[in-house]
């Protein structure tokens, strides 16, 4: 899985959030999500994210593009696990 996926599952998983509810805030279909983090057993992870869903991934779970993409800028906090 790359970093980026990785912090996308992270602070999806904190927030309670499935790969149907991150493809819903994108428009597309959950297998798409499932294959960034590769859950989809017949395809290898992928190695990138569109911009328009990173930057709804971004906004459903309350962070940036930025910190998806780089770790830093703006780190997750607690109060938004709740």
């Amino acid at each position: 899985m790359e970093p980026w996926a990785a912090r996308i599952k992270e602070l999806a998983d904190a927030k309670g959030l499935r790969d149907s509810d991150l493809a819903r805030a994108c428009g597309i279909a959950p297998n798409s999500v499932g294959q960034w983090f590769g859950s989809v057993s017949d395809k290898p992870p992928t190695k990138s994210i569109k911009g328009e869903h990173l930057i709804a991934v971004a906004r459903e779970l309350g962070t940036t593009a930025e910190w998806i993409m780089t770790g830093c800028c703006r780190v997750p906090s607690a109060a938004w696990y709740s």
